[in-house]
């Protein structure tokens, strides 16, 4: 897994969020559907569907916007290449906030820190939401 992948990811994410679009295309990998699939369930996009674009897999990804204020997701890189967190399943109890979410990285996949706690494991901290 590649954490430029992830910081680019990130990064599109914000700032389609930010510019105010509906929906926007990025290319299909296994890491991403998993964080995707975090993220429509816990409700910080709203939904997203595999199609062809530009004559490669791909994704488009529909965000969610809340109409009564102007702020937008905060998504922050916690793993960097230079620097990598882990969380262990005692981290993941201690620093879990009902403000946002962290994606790990776990030995069962890629999961949110509630999917983390239910499964007493943790992982490589990989983005934080909130």
């Amino acid at each position: 897994m590649s954490s430029n992948q992830i910081i680019n990811f990130a990064s599109a994410l914000s700032n389609a969020q930010k510019s105010f679009k509906n929906s926007f295309f990025w290319p299909r990998t296994k890491v991403i559907l998993e964080i995707l699939r975090i993220l429509r369930k816990e409700g910080f996009v709203s939904h997203f569907k595999s199609c062809r674009f530009r004559g490669k897999e791909s994704f488009e990804i529909f965000l969610k916007h809340s109409d009564d204020s102007e702020t937008s997701n905060s998504f922050k890189l916690v793993s960097k290449p230079s620097l990598e967190k882990y969380f262990s399943k005692n981290d993941v109890w201690k620093f879990s906030t009902n403000v946002g979410i962290f994606i790990l990285s776990t030995p069962f996949g890629i999961l949110s820190d509630r999917e983390a706690k239910q499964l007493c494991t943790g992982g490589k901290v990989l983005l934080y939401v909130s």
